[in-house]
């Protein structure tokens, strides 16, 4: 009895489900009311920030530049440029990364603070009286990853700094963790320098033509598992509908640390 109302519910033939044609055409698309952050620490408000170029110093890149350039990684996807498969995978793979380390460090921190702390005294976590609220306007998902990598070193670096008020942690250890971990979220976001719009597709590839040959000197040769389609993030735009009838990927990869925290 059960597997016959089962087919039932789940059967394409259901005419208890009706969709007249044209209904969805008033849908809009969707927006979110809001997306808000709060950083808490001067370290974070750095990463997010990044620095413009002057006269004595070179620019580093913040988080709504690197945003501003994987939605542009993003589209060339979406356009079937192979280079931008494989770097939007790259930098994908780097924030994993980072975050496994961030979060590894803070367990560290955590423990290494419980444990100097004495019995019967009490600290509750660091937070800003007066955090910087940051409304998120970023249209790209590894834009969105980087965001909660940010979130989980503005956790690290408020408890290091937690851990050096109370004479727990040295000021030299505070600097070398916390600045560590700055280079590791602007050396991920600096990889997205390495793409280049070029406007190449898989076709110009497969052609050698012009412009392939343009773009294998300027980014070298694009892995064959990329020209493909063998192998992609699972977190990258859809190809172009004439491509996905081309192409039959194999592989839809993972970064390793979200294969661990699903399992």
């Amino acid at each position: 009895m059960t597997e016959k109302l089962n087919k039932t519910r789940f059967s394409a033939k259901n005419n208890n489900d009706k969709v007249e044609e044209g209904d969805e055409s008033n849908i809009g698309s969707l927006r979110s009311a809001g997306i808000k952050i709060e950083i808490h620490t001067k370290h974070a408000s750095r990463v997010w920030k990044g620095r413009k170029k002057s006269e004595e110093k070179e620019s580093i890149i913040g988080i709504p530049r690197f945003a501003e350039i994987m939605r542009s990684m993003e589209g060339a996807i979406r356009e079937d440029d192979p280079y931008a498969d494989y770097w939007f995978h790259e930098v994908e793979k780097k924030i994993a990364d980072v975050k496994s380390h961030i979060e590894e460090t803070k367990r560290e921190v955590d423990e290494f603070i419980s444990e100097k702390v004495p019995p019967g005294m009490s600290v509750s976590d660091n937070m800003s009286q007066e955090p910087l609220i940051i409304d998120l306007r970023i249209r790209s998902k590894l834009a969105f990853q980087l965001v909660y990598c940010l979130m989980d070193f503005d956790k690290l670096a408020s408890k290091i700094l937690l851990g050096n008020h109370i004479a727990i942690i040295d000021n030299g250890t505070k600097e070398k963790l916390t600045s560590h971990a700055e280079r590791l979220m602007r050396g991920a976001m600096s990889l997205a320098y390495k793409w280049r719009y070029s406007g190449v597709t898989r076709d110009d590839m497969v052609a050698n033509n012009a412009k392939a040959r343009k773009v294998i000197e300027t980014m070298g040769e694009c892995p064959d598992e990329y020209l493909t389609g063998e192998l992609r993030s699972s977190l990258a735009p859809e190809l172009p509908n004439n491509r996905k009838k081309t192409l039959k990927p194999k592989v839809n990869e993972v970064p390793e640390t979200t294969k661990k925290e699903v399992a």
